[in-house]
């Protein structure tokens, strides 16, 4: 965004190094010159750019941008610009290619990628990496119609990157290849997903692309993790409506109906141990004593006798204080 896409624009390496990947590189003074030594960016130290910590970085060849009708009479915004590149990169299989075999890594680097395959009619290059975000040494390469994509994979001899005989083939072609090698069936779900680009490698594609700078490939929802996910819950929803019509849930439901006219089925759920309350004429309920006739007559023998007790026991007389005489 602050390069305004073709347009080029010096961005403040100041301002770069304030990023959070960007920190840890220190002094300001070692990252400038190391910046010196891109072959692929240049340092701006003029103009309003001259002076120590006041350089700026541009990309030595601005980025490229698909074109449109009326772009003369209305500039395009930054933001539509940037629609135009993810919409120029669609990931589909039949304009997509695998590549791999690019040499020393520090040598393979996104911008170098880019600038290999762009006289090709490459619109995009995704590096493949692993779970630890480690480049694969292979990258899947979009082109900008079907044709170009065929002209390449015609090439013969293939390609050479830095002296390294690339080996290539289609990214259709790539997959089904890892489908057999997995022995996953291209009919099965795992299969077509795999065949689609929505499942298997092509989960760990990255590359310049998504929201802003580098982004992931696979963009969103679509990891292994999310399809796993998914036919859970899908699994837990056919788990419920297939017990709609079991022995607990028509229970469940004959308790509800009870509930809504006023009977409580707390405590036993069997209409043969439940007791209706009884009330008196007013509608109180009739509380009544659950023990036994015996027990209750031998509780008042025993209180009848303890009254006895007391009555017989003689009475305390009052403390009487004398003086000494």
């Amino acid at each position: 965004m602050e390069l305004d896409g073709p347009e080029n624009r010096p961005v403040p390496i100041k301002h770069i190094t304030t990023f959070k990947r960007m920190r840890r590189f220190q002094p300001y003074s070692a990252v400038v010159n190391a910046l010196r030594e891109s072959k692929d960016l240049v340092v701006v130290d003029d103009g309003e750019f001259s002076g120590v910590g006041k350089e700026a970085l541009k990309r030595a060849e601005p980025i490229v941008v698909p074109t449109e009708e009326g772009d003369a009479e209305s500039k395009p915004s930054t933001a539509d610009l940037f629609q135009r590149l993810v919409n120029a990169s669609s990931n589909r299989l039949e304009t997509s290619v695998y590549a791999k075999n690019f040499g020393d890594a520090e040598e393979a680097g996104q911008i170098a990628l880019e600038k290999f395959f762009r006289p090709y009619g490459a619109v995009m290059v995704r590096k493949r990496r692993d779970n630890d975000n480690a480049w694969k040494g292979s990258v899947f390469i979009e082109f900008d119609s079907e044709d170009s994509q065929k002209q390449f994979l015609a090439l013969d001899p293939a390609p050479k990157f830095n002296g390294n005989q690339l080996t290539i083939m289609g990214k259709r072609e790539y997959n089904e290849m890892k489908c057999k090698e997995k022995g996953i069936e291209p009919d099965s779900e795992e299969g077509r997903k795999f065949i689609s680009g929505r499942g298997g490698s092509n989960n760990n594609n990255r590359g310049r692309g998504g929201r802003g700078g580098r982004g992931d490939g696979r963009g969103r929802g679509r990891g292994r993790g999310n399809f796993d996910r998914r036919d859970e819950r899908n699994d837990r929803r056919r788990n419920r409506s297939a017990s709609n019509d079991s022995v607990e849930s028509r229970d469940w439901n004959n308790r509800r109906d009870r509930f809504q006219k006023g009977k409580d089925d707390r405590g036993s759920r069997k209409e043969d141990e439940r007791k209706e309350i009884e009330r008196d004429a007013t509608g109180v309920p009739v509380v009544k004593d659950s023990r036994t006739d015996a027990e209750i007559a031998a509780a008042a023998k025993k209180r009848k006798g303890g009254e006895d007790e007391r009555a017989e026991s003689p009475k305390k007389s009052k403390l009487e204080i004398k003086e000494d005489e």
